[in-house]
C-alpha cells in the first residue's frame, strides 16, 4: 500500500513539473514574440485610412509627441506621429473631419500599444516622419521628444 501511495505521489509531482516546464515554455515564447513588436519591422507595415477625430501636437501618452486619432472602418486608432515640429516644417496640418492615410504599424511600449506612423498623408501632401527602420526622423536643429528615439 505504502508502495502505491508512494508511486501516485511520484508520479503527481513528475506531471506537475512537466505542467510547469510547458508553461514557462509558453510563457518565454509569448514574451519573445511581443518583444519583436516593440522594434519596427517594414514587413508588419500596413496603411490606414480614416478620418481625424482628434490631433494633439505633445501628447503626455506614452510615447510623448504629436498623435492623431483616426476614425477608421475597424475603429478609432491610436497613431503616433513623432514631432509636431517635423510637421510644422513641412506644412502638415490635421483636423477633424480630414480624410488621411497613414502607412506604419502596431508597436508596443510596455503595456501600451500605438499606431508607429512611418508616413502620413493627408490630400496631396505627404510628410515621412519615420525611416525604414522606424527611427523618428528630425529637422536639423529639432529635437526628438524626450523617451522617443
Amino acid at each position: 500500500m505504502k508502495l502505491n501511495m508512494r508511486m501516485c505521489l511520484s508520479s503527481a509531482v513528475f506531471l506537475g513539473a512537466l505542467v510547469l516546464v510547458a508553461y514557462a515554455g509558453a510563457q518565454q515564447q509569448t514574451t519573445a514574440a511581443q518583444a519583436n513588436l516593440t522594434t519596427y519591422d517594414m514587413s508588419r507595415e500596413m496603411t490606414l485610412a480614416g478620418k481625424v477625430i482628434s490631433y494633439t501636437a505633445e501628447s503626455s501618452a506614452p510615447p510623448v509627441g504629436a498623435h492623431v486619432s483616426l476614425q477608421t472602418v475597424n475603429g478609432p486608432v491610436d497613431v503616433h506621429l513623432g514631432s509636431a515640429k517635423l510637421l510644422e516644417q513641412n506644412h502638415m496640418t490635421l483636423a477633424a473631419g480630414d480624410s488621411v492615410h497613414v502607412t506604419g504599424e502596431v508597436i508596443y511600449f510596455g503595456q501600451i500599444s500605438t499606431f508607429a506612423a512611418r508616413i502620413i498623408e493627408n490630400g496631396s501632401q505627404s510628410v515621412t516622419v519615420r525611416n525604414t527602420k522606424g527611427q523618428l526622423l528630425q529637422m536639423p536643429g529639432v529635437h526628438a521628444p524626450r523617451g522617443v528615439r
